[in-house]
């Protein structure tokens, strides 16, 4: 807030003719552009301000003005500030506005990305197609939810074909418990049936084995429970 407060008083000030005052009220918002981003800050900056140079092909005298004003510092024994005339005010409002451009709103492009991701928008590209560090931060960032959106959709995937395989495992679970439990309780209770109402009339060999049917379709009953409940752990 400080920051854009004095660059808008500068631009009142280049606005008018008050190229001195316009100067120096640039170097305060650096100063505090500085005092917000640090001294990794500053270092991008001064980048910022030669790459600037380079492109807008700065002739070398104009150039020393504007590294005074922007790097200058109020708080040096002697601080002063060079004369501006309108040319030099004008080529450093550009390079002003590039400055703060570079440094507040592709930033601030990076906070609004993190907050769509924080909100679960996974397709939210940044794309700042820079060779700075801010843009190397766009590129890891959105390598970074291209990654998650790959994740996210393997995992939905996987979900999906887990819920198939638990429908498959529900019918399966449902055919034992209900087309295998019919005949195991036919054959335990004819068995029963027979031992009760013609034990007497079967020897001995014959009633074992109607014993041994019984025990036999009631253990199958219990291994029948048994794979159910893995069914269930399972699910």
């Amino acid at each position: 807030e400080a920051t854009e407060k004095l660059f808008r008083e500068a631009l009142a000030c280049v606005s008018h003719g008050y190229f001195n005052a316009f100067a120096s009220l640039c170097r305060r918002t650096t100063q505090a552009m500085f005092d917000d981003l640090g001294e990794n800050g500053r270092l991008r900056v001064f980048d910022q301000v030669n790459e600037a140079r380079q492109m807008a092909e700065i002739d070398p005298d104009t150039f020393n003005v504007v590294k005074k004003v922007i790097f200058g510092s109020d708080s040096e024994p002697n601080p002063t500030l060079p004369e501006l005339g309108s040319y030099e005010a004008g080529v450093l409002l550009e390079v002003m506005k590039d400055v703060l451009y570079q440094s507040y709103v592709r930033l601030g492009k990076l906070q609004q990305a993190m907050r769509e991701v924080a909100a679960g928008n996974w397709n939210y590209k940044l794309a700042i197609a820079s060779n700075d560090e801010i843009g190397e931060m766009s590129r890891n960032f959105d390598a970074m939810t291209q990654s998650l959106r790959m994740s996210f959709s393997q995992i939905e995937r996987s979900n999906q074909e887990l819920a198939a395989l638990n429908q498959e495992i529900e019918a399966f679970s449902y055919s034992v418990s209900h087309d295998l439990r019919g005949p195991l309780r036919s054959m335990d209770g004819f068995s029963l049936a027979l031992l009760e109402d013609y034990g007497d009339k079967l020897d001995d060999e014959a009633n074992d084995h109607l014993r041994r049917i019984r025990a036999a379709s009631q253990r199958m009953g219990r291994l029948i429970d048994e794979l159910l409940g893995l069914s269930r752990v399972t699910r």
